[in-house]
């Protein structure tokens, strides 16, 4: 087995398990992986020596991302998010005809100098520190959260104070549109 072939093999059987949109975007992603492979070292390393899981979050950010691939490397507390990220390329408008060399008729374009969007990704390892639980009681949370009571407090007259003073500035703006509109209609009555 050549080394990065088990990661692979597995997000190729995870991809074919996606839907049919979903797969199209992920294929186009998974080449250009293969293609940096050197560069997802660490990654393949750690799926050589442990079991992984795959998930798919879609893209969140209306579109500055085409989602992100998580791999969860087994017992270790790390994961790896690959972003999955949209390379515009505006090469030129495309004016392929059917006559050009290499027109595919499918994309109706030479796929050679056009404007498209080329797949790219950013790697990250994600570390977990661990998982911490309370050491206390209910009653003891209670205790706690009360302390926060003055805090909250504190900061929910701030937030009233400020909309009372924006509502003042306000009152006063519409006030002085108020005269401003009444100027208007007196005008606009003159004028008929």
């Amino acid at each position: 087995m050549q080394f990065g072939e088990k990661f692979f093999g597995k997000l190729k059987e995870f991809i074919l398990g996606e839907s049919p949109d979903d797969m199209a975007t992920l294929i186009r992603h998974y080449e250009n992986m293969a293609d940096y492979a050197d560069v997802l070292s660490t990654l393949l390393v750690d799926v050589e020596e442990h079991g992984i899981d795959i998930d798919y979050d879609k893209d969140r950010t209306g579109g500055y991302t085409d989602g992100t691939i998580q791999v969860y490397i087994h017992d270790t507390g790390r994961r790896y998010d690959i972003k999955l990220l949209p390379d515009d390329r505006m090469w030129g408008y495309c004016d392929c005809k059917p006559e050009d060399e290499g027109y595919d008729p499918v994309n109706r374009c030479c796929g050679n100098g056009c404007d498209w969007i080329a797949p790219a990704f950013e790697a990250e390892v994600v570390t977990s520190l661990g998982v911490y639980k309370y050491q206390g009681n209910q009653r003891d949370m209670w205790e706690v959260e009360k302390k926060w009571d003055e805090h909250t407090k504190a900061h929910r007259i701030k937030c009233y104070e400020k909309k009372l003073q924006e509502s003042e500035h306000y009152a006063d703006y519409y006030a002085r549109q108020a005269v401003a509109w009444e100027e208007e209609i007196a005008n606009l009555k003159e004028e008929a």
